[in-house]
């Protein structure tokens, strides 16, 4: 056994008493919910579902546990209570494997997030031993011509950070309704997805994403953890757990196992310890898109190659510009001071998202716990102020065609962070239908 205390992933919770900066009041104890199930002599342990957009149907592997001689699968799948699917296999191989066409084809998308309600069971003569419900979205994501596609059509992402903390919780939501209001906020906006930053977050939150249609960025909270090869097979147990956990989620686009770690630039056992998680996700699961190191430093195994950019609040022609030349040093290596890989990264085209900017505070507003603010940038004076400066950012962040999408920091204060739309006690800073109403001038 190796004490690990010290050396451990632990996102933005700060280890130090009193936090600072743009790291958060730890948390201990149990956080998500947790239950015991009691079973029989067999039992479904889990299901994946895969799905088969081209074909109009699902690859359906469910993975049974116990005694499974004399088994026969039961799958029904229903939309909108309308039964589709009834049919029954005998349980010879673990997972068992299905393919099945739906007759009633309905994709899943931010606009329509149409969901599929599955039904199995296990039977031993005539006696169910064990049944479960879940859900699915028929919908791909892929890149398509340099760009990131749900269901093989372009589409421009429209992020906010999201950390996942609340005032009376830290990483614990108070109720699952306060979990939906978050995804809803996202909706007002006029987004249609978040970096779920530096968190895991509990399924519940990711359930509102599937059902009201939110996209996702799921982190793993890989801040406080060394790069050294010690920590490589625990850490990535909790991200293959996560994964596994996730997976049926179709608000789920990306995997980002790294936030900004810029030792890989120099450091080549912090290299490969990235380069290996990243290849194990791909194994896991090549039915999303991959962020290897988000913002900086991409070292090769990526889907995405994404830009973390603070500048904004020095206008639109200045960050515009350095925008440009963050684009121009991933294509020719220069100018050196933009780069965002490491030095022999070969650039495949990969869509380019601009992944963190903003972060701007507004005077007047305080945190409501024992903080100092943290914002980038000087605050503007007023809501009126904020608005112009963010269409400002939005006009230079259009005008960079090569850009597939954008992620503002953040939707809403954390603690003394005091840079997202609503405060941390969530309660609007800014009008998020003028907000809405900018986005509008932005996409494909």
């Amino acid at each position: 056994m190796e004490d690990f205390h010290g050396d451990q992933a632990r996102g933005k919770q700060d280890p130090r008493l009193k936090p600072f900066g743009c790291t958060y009041m730890r948390t201990t104890g149990i956080w998500q919910p947790v239950w015991l199930e009691s079973c029989g002599d067999a039992w479904i342990d889990r299901f994946q579902v895969f799905p088969d957009v081209k074909s109009k149907g699902f690859q359906l592997y469910t993975y049974v546990k116990g005694r499974i001689n004399g088994l026969k699968l039961r799958l029904k799948v229903f939309l909108a209570e309308a039964e589709l699917i009834n049919l029954t296999q005998e349980v010879k191989e673990n997972p068992l494997r299905i393919l099945a066409e739906l007759p009633e084809v309905c994709l899943w998308s931010p606009e329509e997030p149409d969901l599929y309600t599955i039904e199995l069971s296990i039977e031993k003569n005539g006696v169910i031993l064990d049944d479960v419900k879940g859900y699915f979205g028929l919908r791909s994501v892929s890149i398509v011509d340099g760009k990131i596609a749900l269901n093989d059509k372009p589409i421009y992402l429209k992020f906010a950070l999201d950390q996942g903390f609340f005032p009376d919780g830290l990483y614990a939501a108070p109720n699952i309704e306060a979990l939906r209001r978050d995804v809803e906020a996202v909706k007002k906006l006029g987004l249609n997805g978040v970096r779920k930053h530096q968190k895991p977050e509990d399924p519940r939150y990711f359930y509102w994403c599937d059902k009201l249609g939110v996209l996702v960025w799921e982190e793993m909270p890989d801040w406080g953890m060394s790069l050294e090869y010690k920590n490589l097979n625990s850490f990535w147990n909790e991200v293959e757990a996560v994964i596994i956990r996730d997976f049926n989620h179709p608000s789920i686009i990306a995997w980002v196992p790294f936030n900004e770690r810029e030792t890989v630039s120099r450091n080549i056992e912090h290299r490969k310890f990235v380069e290996e998680i990243c290849l194990r996700i791909k194994r896991l699961d090549p039915t999303r898109l991959l962020v290897d190191n988000s913002g900086y430093i991409h070292v090769g195994p990526t889907d995405i190659i994404d830009i973390h950019d603070y500048s904004g609040w020095k206008g639109y022609k200045h960050f515009k510009d350095v925008l440009l030349k963050r684009v121009q040093s991933l294509k020719t290596g220069e100018p050196k001071e933009f780069r965002i890989t490491v030095e022999d990264f070969e650039y495949n085209g990969q869509p380019i998202v601009l992944s963190e900017w903003g972060g701007w505070g507004i005077k007047g507003f305080r945190p409501i716990v024992d903080r100092e603010v943290y914002v980038y940038g000087p605050s503007v004076a007023d809501e009126c102020e904020f608005l112009t400066r963010y269409r400002g950012n939005i006009k230079a962040i259009r005008e960079c065609e090569f850009l597939a999408g954008f992620c503002y920091t953040q939707l809403y204060d954390v603690e003394g962070e005091l840079n997202g739309y609503m405060t941390y006690d969530r309660k609007w800073k800014v009008d998020p239908e003028q907000i809405a109403k900018i986005h509008k001038t932005i996409g494909f």
